[in-house]
């Protein structure tokens, strides 16, 4: 509001700008320290608007890497530790930041230091002791926590820990690991060469992309999570064009979509480009989802082409970001299919999204009554194993919430007996969370 501005000159003897509360953006979830370690959505964790955004790079650790990170300074960071001058939300921000980039780069000083810059003026001395004997003074009163911390009990947000294995539950559940459609030397040799096929027809013209497909020709086989995402940057511009085709780009006939959508399933198992495409690049993949697989799905002669786009989806539900609701939408389309492989695929893809929403505490919010629905009805009459024990565990990641849980009790919803062999341990778990 300004207010640090205009009145900092006359309170401590010097020009301040701003008395930042900063958070870090990663994974498409923001974390910061007020009640505790916290996340929340980006740019709304807090009831203020982001006065700045600095981008501090490209991390090369993983979401798990991160969690672990999280909850090995977890005591370190509580509303007992928070300290408005030397303990605050910026020092954590700062300690992410070095973490996530690998070194000493963190944030910069001015705002890491500002409570000492700001402060540092002999005018300034007086209110230092006072904020210190005030926030000592009431940390009796209040349990041992600061009444200087602002964002300490911020509605809306969550703890960016996840509870104690010890924490007492209702109802026991492992979790179910997400799987991945994994790499394939040949088949990417295979789609590179499709590509390259449609390119050549456009002469001259299509050089610069015959480059590009040759660097993701070369990398792909071997890329791991130590790759460099600039090193792609030229090759993913152009799975871009051809992933949106027809939608923005008519020179490539619609086949292209399967082999495009297998570069597309191989590159998200690299870290690098998957954070990439799920953070900068979400907009492409949203658009991909609604405009170019959806209305596939039910086109019976493009089956391969389905079935490349859906395993594309299982890689991306499984990603360590924020997945879109549109993957959840894709799944559920996918499940109504005639073919038993797409119906698997898709299958997989929801369970992955469902794991992914857990994990972040959340409720795979706008869909979740429809998504409910068409499992507890397809698992019914499923005639794939495989596909029905996919399902059942995605209800049960999903009833794990108990937001969901009470959604499906509300609903009236059961485990119905079931047409084909299938875990029975799993089904009577499911039934007696609804009861």
């Amino acid at each position: 509001q300004g207010m640090a501005r205009m009145m900092s000159m006359a309170l401590v003897g010097k020009q301040v700008d701003i008395i930042p509360h900063t958070g870090i953006v990663v994974f498409g979830v923001e974390y910061f320290f007020g009640g505790g370690i916290c996340r929340g959505m980006p740019g709304a964790s807090i009831p203020m608007q982001p006065c700045q955004k600095l981008n501090l790079g490209v991390t090369r650790k993983s979401r798990h890497e991160l969690d672990e990170f999280l909850q090995s300074v977890a005591q370190q960071y509580t509303v007992e530790t928070y300290n408005l001058l030397r303990h605050n939300c910026n020092h954590f921000a700062d300690a992410v930041a070095k973490f996530l980039l690998g070194g000493d780069k963190g944030l910069p000083n001015s705002i890491v230091n500002i409570a000492d810059e700001a402060l540092s003026a002999p005018q300034a001395q007086p209110i230092r002791q006072l904020i210190e004997q005030f926030e000592g003074s009431m940390r009796q009163q209040m349990g041992g926590a600061s009444a200087l911390n602002p964002y300490g009990a911020v509605p809306g947000t969550q703890p960016a820990i996840p509870p104690s294995s010890n924490s007492p539950s209702s109802h026991s559940h492992k979790p179910a690991s997400a799987e991945v459609v994994p790499a394939d030397a040949k088949m990417i040799v295979l789609l590179i060469a499709n590509l390259k096929q449609v390119l050549q027809k456009q002469g001259d013209s299509a050089e610069a992309d015959l480059q590009s497909l040759d660097v993701f020709a070369a990398a792909l086989p071997t890329a791991s999570a130590t790759s460099e995402a600039s090193s792609f940057v030229g090759s993913l511009a152009l799975l871009d064009r051809l992933l949106l085709d027809p939608v923005s780009d008519k020179r490539y006939p619609d086949m292209t979509q399967l082999a495009a959508a297998g570069v597309l399933r191989h590159a998200l198992l690299i870290p690098q480009i998957s954070n990439l495409y799920c953070t900068d690049k979400l907009s492409v993949l949203s658009r991909w989802l609604d405009q170019v697989v959806t209305p596939r799905l039910n086109v019976p002669e493009q089956k391969s082409v389905v079935m490349m786009q859906l395993a594309a989806v299982v890689n991306l539900g499984s990603a360590d970001v924020d997945f879109p609701v549109l993957c959840v939408e894709v799944a559920c389309k996918g499940l109504q299919h005639d073919v038993a492989g797409v119906r698997k695929l898709a299958a997989q893809a929801l369970l992955n999204c469902t794991i992914r929403c857990c994990e972040l505490q959340d409720i795979i919010a706008d869909c979740t009554v429809t998504t409910l629905t068409l499992c507890f009805e397809q698992i019914s009459h499923e005639s794939d194993a495989k596909t029905v024990h996919l399902l059942v565990h995605a209800l049960l990641e999903m009833m794990s919430q108990p937001a969901t849980l009470q959604l499906a009790r509300d609903l009236g919803m059961e485990a119905n007996p079931i047409a084909v062999p299938a875990d029975q341990t799993d089904l009577c778990r499911l039934q007696s969370m609804l009861q």
